[in-house]
This record gives C-alpha cells, structure tokens and sequence, in this order.
C-alpha cells in the first residue's frame, strides 16, 4: 500500500483546450496524505506534553523544539515510506511546506496564542490545499 499521495490521472481539457491531467476533486485527499498521520499526532502529543511540564521556563522552548523537529522529520519520514521506483521529490517539498501551516492550523492556539488567528489559520490552510493540488505528485 502506498503511503505517498500518486493522484490518478484523469484526461481532460480546461476552458482552453489544454489537457490538465489533474482531477481537481483529488485535491481534498491530497493534503490529508502530505503529512504523515504519524508526525502529525506525534507532534500534537509532544506540543500538549511540552505544555504541562512542571518549569515554564522550560514549555516554550520544548514546544518549539517539537515543532522544528517534527518539520525535520516530515521529509525524512516521507522518504522512507515512499514506494521504490517512485516519483517523490515534490512530495517530500510539499510535505515539508505543509507541516508548518497545519502546525499553526492545530496548535497555533496553544503554541503561538499572540499571533494566532483562526481565521487566518483555516485561510492560509485552505490557499496551502489550492495551491498544493497544481502541483504534480507523480512526477520526480
């Protein structure tokens, strides 16, 4: 079982006449498979862990040590699991372009309650899901 996101290829023309490739619909599903699942619970348990230690000098700098560790090891994680003989360089960009901006969206509240906008959250998640899904996965 794949565990890099490989969109099926649906032929098709835009308004132009140009063949796209891509099925638009697929777009949703793409971004839940960006991440994997695994550093997105490791990193909301580490980040809700790092919160309620004991010494308070101590919870920030833990929580953003989760956090660039986490980003770190998005790419890296997603390397191992892609099947050989893929494509997966762009997954491994887009998947490490992705951990901050889902980051901010799931604990941007607790981490960052300063600049933290709910709003601006579900919006830049949104643009990340759009801009995301023109670019090809099954290519590199």
């Amino acid at each position: 079982m794949a565990r890099l996101y490989y969109p099926q290829i649906r032929r098709g023309s835009l308004a132009g006449g140009k063949d796209n490739g891509v099925d638009i619909g697929e777009a949703s599903r793409k971004i839940a498979k960006l991440i994997p699942v695994e550093i997105v619970t490791a990193y909301a348990a580490l980040v809700s862990a790092s919160l309620i230690v004991k010494w308070e000098t101590l919870r920030f700098p833990l929580v953003y040590a989760c956090f660039v560790i986490c980003w770190g090891l998005t790419p890296l994680y997603l390397n191992m699991v892609a099947d050989a003989g893929k494509p997966k360089r762009n997954q491994l960009i887009v998947g490490g372009l992705a951990f901050p901006v889902w980051a901010y969206l799931i604990s941007g509240h607790q981490v960052v309650p300063q600049f933290y906008d709910p709003g601006l959250a579900t919006i830049l998640a949104l643009l990340f899901s759009l801009v995301s899904a023109l670019i090809p996965m099954n290519r590199n």
